[in-house]
């Protein structure tokens, strides 16, 4: 996330980016504005939703394991994979 300042005034852009050079961005107004070759935007809203439907957790209740040449993220528990 990035603040911009317009004409004074302080608002907060949203930037996402993957490693292929794809971002999204959103503006303080709700537009979204997206750039590369593949549409990040909806992968976006999908984890936004699944954060609403747990109940907003904090970001202390996640992790992220690496193991095996795989990696999870999870919610509470490293044992159960949120995802």
């Amino acid at each position: 996330m990035r603040a911009v300042y317009d004409r004074g005034r302080r608002s907060t852009w949203l930037t996402v980016s993957a490693a292929d050079g794809s971002t999204a961005r959103a503006a303080p107004d709700g537009a979204v504005s997206r750039t590369g070759p593949r549409e990040i935007w909806p992968g976006v809203e999908a984890v936004y939703d699944r954060w609403m439907e747990a109940g907003r957790p904090g970001r202390e209740r996640y992790g992220l394991t690496v193991a095996a040449g795989r990696r999870w993220v999870w919610l509470d528990r490293a044992d159960r994979e949120w995802g």
